[in-house]
């Protein structure tokens, strides 16, 4: 049975429990009900699945359990008790015998996947130093399941986490750790151009230009219609002053997709970098063209319209944006501060207010909500949001100073 309580070929239920069996069937629905949003439900079906004769402490038989239980309180909100059903997930799948199958075991499918759902949580926290660790138990992990086999034969999974490492590392700001990793990434996957352009990246920010540079074109020369690594190029090359040479890049990325949004985007931001404001809203405008449901290409335009003082036109774009991500904080923060400045009280607090019931503790939503009441004269209720957000960011420090372990006791 693996991490969501699905049956694998031949290997239901082996413990020939009748318990474990009942059990596994409800993560399996549970499980299904996280993926619809339907938390309450799941909640229903967990805690009801522990009411089956002598089966208490059931999580710590049936790791798949606990990870379904670590998955639910996390969309809930509850990351310490989240974090408890993780490890005990992490360590339970550790444990089990390794099979054919490659779920069993440390360094196994379920093993991972638990991990990985971890890191997702912690990511979303900000917590990068937790992240970092536990992509590097799960790298471990692997290291172990497949220590006997040649580093050209590696799975590219294994190589996209050495990458997350690596950028995990970068934001810890462990240089020469996530120098390291990379390296290491190249080692057993010499003609992955994400890897040669994350070296680039990096090399290019904190390294060598001209190896950062070479670096680019080895990708390039691996992979010369990946649009990606010329949008990087383009990007590295307006970052580092030479705004002509990123021109060139971008163009050679659209003589290969026309209509790609995203190298339009990009060299749109490139451009609007630079003060060349006419040049970006043209790209802009033709990345919404190429794709209109681009909530961050409608994002871009209407911060460069802001930037450029045009309030009206902004609150237009960040709606155009809204109204292809109707749940997008992003879009209705934007929206209600561009009201605010607009003067449009009501409609500003009706997109704060659905913002909050979207994220309820999001510190900077509440600081937007408390600017608007501060403007209008409301300075008590001003106070009180300042004061939840103030909270919330101290929750959201102790909450990042976290650092997983995997000992099971």
């Amino acid at each position: 049975v693996d991490e969501d309580g699905e049956e694998g070929e031949g290997e239901a239920c082996e413990w020939d429990n009748a318990g474990v069996c009942f059990i596994l069937a409800r993560v399996q629905l549970a499980s299904k009900l996280i993926k619809r949003d339907d938390l309450e439900g799941a909640r229903q079906i967990l805690e009801n699945a522990s009411y089956y004769p002598g089966m208490e402490g059931w999580e710590e038989v049936v790791p798949a359990a606990a990870l379904a239980w670590g998955k639910l309180e996390s969309a809930q909100g509850s990351y310490h008790s989240a974090r408890d059903y993780f490890r005990r997930a992490v360590v339970g799948f550790s444990k089990m015998p390794e099979k054919g199958s490659g779920k069993g075991g440390r360094g196994g499918k379920s093993h991972v996947v638990s991990l990985m759902a971890w890191v997702k949580m912690e990511r979303s926290l900000g917590n990068m130093w937790a992240v970092r660790g536990l992509l590097q138990e799960a790298c471990e992990a692997l290291e172990y399941k497949h220590k006997d086999r040649p580093q050209e034969m590696w799975p590219e999974a294994a190589i996209g986490l050495l990458h997350s490492w690596a950028v995990a590392e970068k934001r810890c700001q462990n240089i020469e750790k996530a120098k390291e990793l990379l390296a290491l990434a190249q080692a057993r996957a010499p003609t992955n151009p994400h890897v040669l352009q994350a070296r680039a990246v990096l090399e290019g920010r904190y390294g060598s230009k001209e190896e950062a540079r070479s670096l680019f074109l080895q990708g390039l020369e691996v992979a010369p219609g990946d649009t990606k690594l010329w949008q990087a190029l383009g990007a590295w090359e307006a970052k580092s002053g030479r705004l002509d040479e990123a021109r060139k890049h971008f163009q050679q990325g659209l003589d290969l997709e026309e209509d790609n949004c995203f190298i339009l985007q990009a060299w749109g931001v490139a451009e609007a970098r630079a003060g060349e404001v006419a040049t970006a809203r043209s790209l802009f405008e033709r990345a919404v063209e190429v794709d209109p449901h681009s909530v961050p290409c409608w994002q871009a335009w209407g911060r460069l319209e802001e930037r450029a003082g045009n309030i009206d036109l902004a609150l237009e774009l960040m709606e155009q944006g809204l109204e292809q991500n109707p749940v997008s904080v992003h879009c209705l923060q934007a929206c209600a501060r561009l009201q605010r400045i607009r003067g449009d009280v009501v409609a500003s607090r009706i997109n704060l207010q659905h913002a909050l019931s979207l994220e309820p503790y999001n510190a900077p939503v509440l600081q937007e909500w408390g600017h608007l009441e501060q403007q209008v004269g409301n300075i008590e209720v001003s106070n009180e949001l300042f004061k939840r957000a103030r909270n919330l960011d101290r929750r959201r420090k102790r909450l990042q100073s976290y650092r997983p372990n995997f000992n099971d006791n």
